[in-house]
């Protein structure tokens, strides 16, 4: 509800007018005034204007049911929570499924480094085998000859 001044303060209650409840309603005034005749916002008629009641005002914004504007902060934040905790199942598996994903990734690329180390060093020790495999028949020639 869009805070403005009440157009009347009388024995202490505010009161707007139509031009009012236009503004805060976001409504036309030919609206607002049939809202007003057939008494879903209720008013005092004074000569030909209304005056609406603060109380009718937040009423009628609360669906009919009068609701204090901290009772009505309360019930809002009250049905965050309850949504909150009605999905906090749900929140938690796609929070799993995320961090799966990216561990899997993760993974993934750690073992694609790992296999290229082992084609590495399997290449090397492979260069140093056939190395001394040339040693070795050497070694094995001058035993026989002996």
């Amino acid at each position: 509800m869009e805070r403005m001044p009440p157009t009347k303060v009388f024995q202490g209650k505010k009161y707007f007018i139509v031009e009012d409840l236009v503004k805060i309603l976001s409504l036309t005034p030919l609206t607002v005034r049939e809202y007003l005749k057939k008494g879903k916002i209720k008013a005092i008629k004074v000569g030909m204007r209304y005056y609406v009641a603060e109380q009718e005002l937040i009423k009628f914004l609360n669906g009919g049911r009068f609701t204090k504007p901290d009772e009505f902060a309360s019930q809002v934040n009250e049905a965050i929570r309850r949504t909150f905790e009605a999905n906090v199942p749900w929140l938690a598996n796609e929070i799993k499924k995320l961090i799966a994903k990216d561990l899997t990734e993760v993974m993934s690329e750690r073992f694609k480094q790992i296999d290229e180390n082992n084609k590495q060093f399997s290449g090397r020790i492979a260069e140093q085998l056939k190395g001394r495999e040339k040693d070795v028949k050497k070694d094995f020639e001058s035993a026989q000859k002996l």
